[in-house]
């Protein structure tokens, strides 16, 4: 379950350790896409080998996925930082709820 939960940062990671200075419009959705990819796919499995549903596994890692790209992209667009939080606080609501769907949709 940890490694479900922490996989989906891994694109997160390698950008960062990649690139020099802050993200770009392209690697936040490059890393937020393939982050929501690994993190479905962990839960998916997570729910198929465990008793753990795939939903609660969705919840736990779509809203620090979501902080994430909300916090990136308040930095990139140059909104103040009391701002951010409240954009990543909706990113990480958002992205809870769209994985939800998916995992409705597709699983």
């Amino acid at each position: 379950m940890v490694v479900a939960l922490a996989a989906p940062f891994a694109p997160y990671w390698y950008l960062e350790s990649r690139i020099n200075g802050s993200f770009g419009l392209p690697a936040i959705g490059v890393a937020t896409a393939v982050g929501a990819g690994v993190l479905l796919g962990g839960a998916s499995l997570v729910a198929e080998y465990t008793d753990s549903s795939a939903g609660s596994v969705l919840v736990v890692g779509g809203l620090p996925l979501g902080f994430n790209a909300g916090s990136l992209l308040s930095e990139w667009s140059g909104v103040s930082e009391p701002l951010a939080v409240f954009v990543g606080l909706a990113g990480g609501l958002v992205s809870t709820l769209w994985l939800l769907t998916l995992r409705d949709s597709f699983l």
